[in-house]
C-alpha cells in the first residue's frame, strides 16, 4: 500500500468519525450543574434572608400593635427613627400626659431583639426609668412576644416567638437605624403547601 493511500485511508476514516459525532451529538445528554435536590424531610426549612426600610418596617410594627395589642386604643405608636422611639401617652393625676421612650436596638445571638432605654419623658417631669416601665408593663396589655425588664431599663422583642400565618418563623440578623440596614431572616417551612 502507498503512502498516499494510507494517508487517504486515515483521513476518510477521520472525515467519517466527525460526521458521526456531529450526527450523535443532539442526542447526547448535555452536562447538568450539580444542584442540591428539591427533597425535604418533615420540619425541614428554608432560610430566606429580607431586609427592609425602617419606613416599611415602621407600618409592620405599628400595624402589629393595633392588631395586638390594641395601640389605637391607648394612643400610642412606634417610629424608628435613628433609635426606637415610644411615643404614647400616660395617664397622671387623673389626664392624659405624653411619653416618650427612646431605646437603642441590639440584636441578640439567638435573632430576638434588646432595646436598651436610652430616655424617658413624661411631659417635663423626670421620673425614674424602672418605675415608669414597672408602670406600663403592668398597666398596658402588650404582645405576648414583648417583655419589659424594668430593673434592666429593657424591652426584649423575641422575635423568634412571633406566630406568623404558614408556620413561617423570623430572627432578626442586622438592625442598624443609622444605616437603614435592617435584616430579619425567614424561615419557611418545606411543607408550607399544607
Amino acid at each position: 500500500m502507498g503512502k498516499w493511500k494510507l494517508a487517504f485511508i486515515i483521513l476518510l476514516a477521520l472525515n467519517l468519525i466527525f460526521l458521526l459525532f456531529l450526527a450523535l451529538s443532539p442526542f447526547l445528554p448535555a452536562e447538568q450543574p450539580k444542584t442540591e435536590t428539591a427533597d425535604f424531610k418533615a420540619g425541614d426549612t428554608i432560610p430566606l434572608t429580607v431586609s427592609s426600610s425602617k419606613n416599611d418596617l415602621n407600618r409592620l410594627i405599628n400595624y402589629y400593635l393595633v392588631k395586638e395589642a390594641k395601640a389605637e386604643e391607648l394612643n400610642y405608636k412606634v417610629l424608628l427613627e435613628d433609635k426606637v422611639n415610644l411615643y404614647g401617652t400616660v395617664k397622671a393625676f387623673g389626664k392624659d400626659v405624653d411619653l416618650t421612650l427612646s431605646f437603642e436596638p441590639q440584636v441578640n445571638e439567638n435573632g430576638n431583639m434588646l432595646l436598651k432605654v436610652e430616655r424617658l419623658s413624661i411631659g417635663r417631669l423626670p421620673i425614674p426609668v424602672p418605675y415608669v416601665m414597672s408602670y406600663i408593663k403592668k398597666t398596658y396589655p402588650l404582645p405576648e412576644y414583648v417583655y419589659i425588664d424594668p430593673k434592666q431599663e429593657s424591652v426584649t422583642v423575641q422575635i423568634t416567638e412571633l406566630k406568623f400565618k404558614n408556620n413561617l418563623k423570623a430572627k432578626a440578623e442586622s438592625f442598624n437605624l443609622k444605616n437603614d440596614d435592617i435584616r430579619f431572616k425567614l424561615f419557611v417551612p418545606a411543607d408550607f403547601e399544607k
